[in-house]
C-alpha cells in the first residue's frame, strides 16, 4: 500500500531521477562549493549521497570562480581557515575590503554565527521567558545586504540562502521563502535553501505549490517538507521511492526514513531501519535521540542502555547523547536526572521542541505542573506546527483544573492533528468535564470513525449512554469493545471487567439468560469483577431455576384441566 501511494506521489509532483552518474558528479563538485563556504551539513548531505551512489561519477565540474574573487582568493583561505578555528570576527574583520559575493557571504555568514554564540550564550535560563533575546547582528546585516542588492543587481544563491535564514529570524517568513526559492533556482543543490523552504511552509497546499525548480532535489525537499508538516505517510512514500532509485545506502534516506515510521508509530520498522544505519555507520549520532525515544516506548531497557553508553563513549555532550541518558534515567523511573539531561540537551539545541516535549512530560511525572506549563510553552515557541505542546498544555491544564485553557489548547492540538483519535478523546473528555454531554457524545463518535486505536473511545461513549439511561446503545457498544478487546488481546482488563458486568446485568434485566451467563462467565474470569461475576451466575442460575418451576407448574395445572375435561358425566 505505501509502495502504491509513493507511486502516485511521484506521478502527481512529477518528480524524476536523471542518470546517477550526473548526479554524483553534480554532488562532488557542489560538496567543494559548500565546503568552502563553511556550510558544513549541506556538505556532509552532498557527501553521504554522493556515497551511496553505485556508480561512477561522469567527472568532477570544477564551477567557474567570479574575476574579482582571483585577487581576494589569499584573504579568502585565510579567513576560512579562521572560521574553522570558530574564530568568527577574527575572518569577518579579514574581509571587510573584499567586493566578491564569496568573499561577503563568508564574511556575514560570520558575523551571523557570532550573533547566534553571543545569542546562546545570553541565554542562561533556559526554562523563563527567553524570547526577547535574539541575535542582535540581524538588522545590522539585512542592512548591508539591501545596500549591495542597491549597488549590484542581484545576488548569487549563497547569499541568497543568508539572506533568507537572516529575513526568517527576523519573522519576515514571506519575504525569505522568496530568497530561499532564489537560492534553490540559481543553486540547485544547495540541500540548505531547500530545507530552510521546506520549513516555511504551513500547509500541505503550500509545500506543493511553491514554484521550485523541477530536478531531482525535489524529491528530497517534498519528503522534508512532508515530515515537517507531520505527513508522515507521505514521506515514508518519498523516502521509500528515494531508496528505489539507488540512495538505499544513503544513512540520511536511511534515517530519515526510520524517523518518518517512528512518527506513524511503525516502531518495529523504525527500529529496523535505525539498525540498518548502526551497521553501515556505527558511529553516527544523527537521530540517535529518535532510536532512545523508541526503544523507551517499547521498554527496552537492555538495548538502551547498550545505545546509551556508545553515544556516551562517541561524544559525551552531544545533543543526541544527552537526549538518549535521559530516555535511560526516565525508564529506570530516576526523572529527577532524566530532567537534568533533558535540560542540558536544551542548552545544545534550543530548537529542538521534542526535547522541550520530553521535559514537560518528565515535570508531569513529578507533578511539577508550573514547570511542565513553562517546557510546553517552549517548545510551541520553538515549532507551533507541532502538536504535542498544545497536546501537553491541554494535559496540564486539565491536571489543573482548568479546564477552559485544556479545551483551548486540546483544539489547537486537533486542528494541527485532526485523523489522530488521541486528540478526539481528550476534546471528549474536556467537553464531558464541563458537561458539554452533546460535543462529549460528537468527538468520541468521530474518534471511533478515525479507529479509536486505544479503543477508548467505545468505552467512553457507552459510559455516557449508560448514565443518560440509555441501555441499549450502552450494551451495543460495550458488546463492540468486547468483541475488539478479545481479538486483540486488549490489556485493559478493569474495563473488560466493567463491560461484561454491564452486559450481563443488562441481558439479565432483558430476560436473554443465554446472554447473560456468557458474560457473566467472561466477568467471573477476570480478577477485578471474579465475585461479582460468580454472584451474576447464581443469580441467572436461581432465575433459571425459578423459571423452570414456574414451567411445570404450568404444564401440571393444564394437566388437571385436560383431565377434568375428560373425565365421564356419573
Amino acid at each position: 500500500a505505501t509502495e502504491t501511494m509513493a507511486d502516485s506521489l511521484m506521478d502527481s509532483s512529477c518528480v524524476s531521477i536523471p542518470q546517477l552518474e550526473a548526479v554524483k558528479s553534480e554532488l562532488l563538485a557542489s560538496y567543494l562549493e559548500f565546503s568552502e563556504r563553511g556550510l558544513l551539513q549541506s556538505a556532509e548531505w552532498a557527501c553521504d549521497l554522493a556515497k551511496s551512489l553505485q556508480c561512477s561519477a561522469t567527472g568532477t565540474v570544477k564551477p567557474e570562480s567570479e574575476a574579482v574573487f582571483s585577487a581576494e582568493h589569499i584573504d579568502y583561505y585565510h579567513a576560512k581557515s579562521l572560521y574553522d578555528l570558530r574564530e568568527f570576527k577574527r575572518s569577518a574583520s579579514m574581509l571587510k575590503n573584499c567586493k566578491s559575493d564569496k568573499c561577503f557571504f563568508l564574511r556575514c555568514y560570520c558575523i551571523y554565527l557570532d550573533g547566534e554564540k553571543q545569542k546562546e550564550d545570553s541565554i542562561v535560563d533556559v526554562i523563563g521567558d527567553s524570547s526577547t533575546i535574539i541575535n542582535q547582528e540581524l538588522t545590522g546585516l539585512r542592512r548591508q545586504f539591501v545596500e549591495r542588492m542597491a549597488g549590484k543587481s542581484d545576488l548569487d544563491g549563497y547569499c541568497c540562502y543568508l539572506y533568507g535564514v537572516i529575513l526568517k529570524q527576523l519573522k519576515l517568513e514571506e519575504e525569505a521563502r522568496e530568497f530561499f526559492l532564489k537560492a534553490c533556482r540559481q543553486v540547485p543543490v544547495l540541500w540548505a535553501a531547500w530545507y530552510e523552504l521546506a520549513k516555511t511552509c504551513t500547509d500541505r497546499d503550500m509545500l506543493y505549490g511553491l514554484a521550485v525548480p523541477d530536478c531531482w532535489v525535489k524529491m528530497f525537499f517534498l519528503a522534508a517538507g512532508s515530515l515537517e508538516l507531520h505527513l508522515n505517510e507521505e514521506a515514508v512514500g518519498y523516502y521509500l521511492k528515494l531508496s528505489e532509485n539507488g540512495f538505499e545506502r544513503s544513512s540520511y534516506v536511511m534515517g530519515q526514513l526510520a524517523l518518518a515510521f517512528y512518527n506513524i508509530k511503525e516502531f518495529s520498522k523504525s527500529l529496523e531501519q535505525f539498525q540498518m544505519v548502526q551497521a553501515s555507520d556505527p558511529y553516527l549520532l544523527a537521530n540517535m535521540d529518535i532510536l532512545s525515544h523508541i526503544l523507551f516506548v517499547k521498554e527496552m531497557l537492555p538495548e538502551l542502555t547498550v545505545l546509551a553508553q556508545n553515544t556516551v563513549n562517541v561524544d559525551r555532550y552531544r545533543f543526541e547523547t544527552l537526549c538518549t541518558v535521559a530516555n535511560l534515567y526516565s525508564l529506570r523511573g530516576e526523572h529527577e536526572k532524566a530532567i537534568t539531561y533533558f535540560e542540558m540537551a536544551t542548552k545544545v539545541n534550543l530548537c529542538n521542541q521534542s526535547t522541550w516535549v520530553l521535559l514537560g512530560h518528565e515535570y508531569l511525572e513529578l507533578k511539577n505542573l508550573n514547570m511542565a506549563v513553562e517546557a510546553y510553552s517552549k517548545a510551541i515557541e520553538v515549532n507551533k506546527k507541532d502538536f504535542r505542546g498544545y497536546y501537553g498544555l491541554g494535559q496540564t491544564y486539565e491536571l489543573m483544573k482548568v479546564p477552559n485553557l485544556a479545551l483551548h489548547f486540546y483544539m489547537k492540538a486537533h486542528k494541527l492533528k485532526p485523523n489522530d483519535s488521541r486528540m478526539l478523546m481528550a476534546l471528549g473528555d474536556c467537553h464531558h468535564s464541563m458537561d458539554h454531554i452533546y460535543e462529549a457524545v460528537i468527538c468520541y463518535k468521530r474518534a471511533i470513525g478515525m479507529g479509536d486505536s486505544e479503543q477508548m473511545a467505545i468505552v467512553k461513549l457507552a459510559d455516557l449512554n449508560e448514565k443518560l439511561g440509555d441501555k441499549s446503545d450502552a450494551a451495543d457498544l460495550y458488546a463492540r469493545f468486547v468483541t475488539q478487546a478479545e481479538s486483540t488481546g486488549s490489556t485493559q482488563l478493569h474495563v473488560l471487567s466493567k463491560a461484561c458486568t454491564f452486559l450481563a446485568k443488562f441481558h439479565l434485566e432483558m430476560g436473554n439468560l443465554q446472554e447473560a451467563e456468557s458474560f457473566a462467565e467472561k466477568a467471573s474470569k477476570l480478577s477485578e469483577s471474579q465475585a461479582e461475576g460468580k454472584s451474576l451466575l447464581n443469580e441467572i442460575a436461581l432465575r433459571r431455576s425459578k423459571m423452570t418451576d414456574s414451567q411445570d407448574g404450568q404444564k401440571k395445572k393444564e394437566f388437571h384441566l385436560l383431565d377434568f375435561e375428560i373425565s365421564p358425566i356419573s
